[in-house]
């Protein structure tokens, strides 16, 4: 019997994000995107998600390399964890090969991995697989589209598009190469489906540049301007207006440097001469003829523009009247850290202008129209929408059936859904393990891998071990979904209280929470410094009527050993002269105290750190 087809989603369905395809055939598969995902509001202290990879490192005799469709995080960002673990080849077109280099070196991973750059109309082999890049419009240049062949037909995979008549660089999205596909035949069409719900077309990435001519004319003050550091266009376009305004440009915030460098190496960005300047130099100019473009348009927290508003930047100040302009939009769940530098960027009484007020941005995923022009000119047998939520892929769905496509042809797939082939059968087909990985910092773990260390050492404190139960890894909300569909007894959670998974199912259902009896907290505490007690309120979720003694579990910040000792003194008297600013953050700012922060640390303290816990009148252990 011959082979079936497979398309297995590993991330990007259901959710934005974590996008991760698997096309697989008889013995051979490869991987489309390798991207991370935002943490819930729930998983404090994470910095990213990214994919389960358990089914790929299952198969990893079967894995012949990873195609990449562009240099986003969300379609990138997870490449440096997944090859850690595993060892494939990278395909990619230049520009986004170079932010991948970027990122591996980082990891310590750029000379054990192969980068093989293609451009579109390039065709190569992996396994049986023949894949071709073809020329899309994106909010980053060298996207591209896939044209698949497999042994049983054509799978288009879109990845992220628009259609853009009159765009920067790079020239329209190759229509005509889609429509010789369509007119070929195209087994199945995976689209993008992010835009779903917006009629018409997406605007021209030509039209913000007249919003960038109008700001910059009238302002006699300094201009400090961030967006996503990907997006060269729009680079290219503030860089261009701040020449025709004969102002000088500096750059500041590592990821915009490294990648502003790496675009204009491979022509992706013209600067004009005499245009840019060094940030040390940019100061001495007088304030109505400099342009800063920075890192910070979704708010992180240590991006340059956080560091301006925060007065935290070593060569930029905001004074009064300077224009800062935010020209991108926020990703979903990043929208109260933005808020925050704005208004602390008005409190220094600049002028902010961002997308709500001025249209400075536009999107670079397909409207309705353009989505209805991809499946007509494609004409795929087959439908499955993909990148996006549960709504999205709905709505596309419902998209395709407007256009006369077979409702028996189209297939919303879940992550972790199996899509099974043939020449004339497209269907769901059971499913493989799929989630998310939890990332803290550079460190990466099986889902709730911190939460299984901390359940190893309250085990031992009642004279038990892993053994003695049947664990299953995954995140709070999941946990919380067995509990209810009564999958698992109990689950072990580590998390900021109250917490919105626990919330959600007290609401529903009768919680149960076990605390520590005396005797087992002084056993645990005395084996394990890290840990202290702490007391959950009566009424901290829903039904839960008395007070319950648990634990908290530490935060170290911890150094490198050769830190000068001003900037650990800084940091510290910054974060404990901070609590409150913190606590207007998340609640557990209110959990820093001078004592607190110094019992039960079991590793010495940099001895700036240790000056300032000595002005306060404690003594800590340092390393000299």
């Amino acid at each position: 019997m011959a082979s079936k087809l497979k398309i297995i989603p590993l991330g990007g369905l259901g959710e934005i994000g974590k996008n991760l395809t698997v096309y697989e055939y008889g013995k051979d598969m490869f991987l489309v995107d390798c991207g991370m995902g935002f943490p819930d509001q729930d998983l404090y202290g994470v910095d990213m998600v990214i994919p389960d990879i358990s089914y790929l490192k299952a198969n990893k005799n079967r894995i012949r390399g990873m195609v990449i469709t562009h240099g986003h995080e969300d379609h990138i960002g997870a490449i440096p964890y997944v090859l850690k673990q595993l060892d494939m080849p990278i395909y990619a077109t230049p520009l986004t090969a170079a932010i991948i280099e970027l990122k591996l070196e980082e990891h310590d991973l750029l000379y054990h991995t192969q980068i093989f750059t293609k451009k579109p109309g390039d065709r190569f082999k992996l396994g049986c697989f023949e894949i071709e890049f073809i020329h899309t419009n994106h909010s980053i240049a060298d996207s591209v589209a896939l044209a698949i062949k497999t042994p049983i037909g054509t799978v288009i995979h879109t990845g992220d598009f628009k259609i853009d008549l009159t765009p920067i660089q790079g020239g329209m999205i190759d229509l005509p190469r889609l429509g010789q596909l369509g007119n070929e035949g195209v087994l199945a069409l995976l689209s993008d489906s992010t835009n779903v719900e917006r009629p018409g077309y997406c605007a021209s990435e030509a039209r913000v540049i007249d919003c960038f001519d109008e700001l910059f004319k009238d302002c006699n003050k300094s201009i400090i301007v961030t967006t996503f550091a990907s997006n060269v266009h729009r680079l290219q376009q503030i860089i261009n207006v701040a020449a025709k305004d004969k102002r000088k440009v500096g750059i500041t915030g590592r990821s915009m440097e490294n990648v502003m460098r790496v675009a204009t190496e491979l022509g992706y960005v013209d600067i004009p001469d005499g245009v840019m300047m060094d940030m040390s130099q940019i100061g001495s100019l007088p304030r109505s003829k400099t342009v800063i473009i920075c890192t910070g348009s979704q708010g992180e927290p240590m991006s340059a523009l956080h560091r301006m508003a925060f007065s935290e930047h070593k060569q930029v100040t905001i004074d009064a009247g300077d224009r800062v302009i935010i020209s991108a939009s926020a990703i979903p769940g990043n929208e109260k850290s933005i808020s925050r530098i704005i208004n602390e960027l008005y409190r220094k009484g600049a002028e902010v202008i961002y997308d709500k007020l001025e249209g400075l941005h536009v999107s670079g995923h397909a409207c309705q129209e353009e989505l209805k022009m991809m499946q007509a000119l494609t004409k795929p047998k087959y439908f499955i929408p993909v990148h996006g939520e549960q709504r999205h892929l709905q709505k596309h769905a419902a998209l395709a059936r407007q256009m006369g496509m077979n409702p028996k042809n189209i297939l919303i797939a879940d992550t972790g859904s199996v899509i099974e082939c043939t020449p004339k059968t497209c269907k769901l087909a059971g499913t493989v393990p799929a989630g998310k990985i939890l990332v803290d910092g550079t460190g990466v773990g099986d889902v709730g891998s911190g939460t299984y260390f901390n359940a190893i050492d309250v085990f031992a404190a009642y004279d038990m071990t892993i053994d003695d139960v049947s664990p299953v890894y995954q995140s709070f909300g999941d946990s919380t979904e067995s509990l209810k569909d009564g999958k698992i007894d109990a689950a072990f959670l580590c998390a900021g209280a109250p917490t919105p998974a626990v919330t959600e199912l007290a609401a529903s259902k009768t919680v149960y929470m076990i605390g520590f009896d005396d005797a087992h907290m002084e056993k645990l505490l005395a084996s394990c410094p890290w840990y202290a007690k702490l007391v959950l309120p009566a009424g901290t979720y829903t039904g839960f009527d008395e007070d319950c003694a648990t634990i908290t579990v530490k935060a170290t910040l911890v150094c490198r050993a050769d830190l000068d000792d001003d900037t650990a003194y800084t940091i510290v008297k910054t974060i404990m002269e901070s609590k409150d600013d913190i606590a207007a953050l998340h609640e557990k700012g209110n959990s820093i105290d001078l004592t607190f922060a110094t019992e039960g640390i079991a590793v010495p303290f940099a001895a700036g750190a240790a000056k300032y816990f000595a002005e306060n009148g404690i003594t800590v252990e340092t390393a000299g």
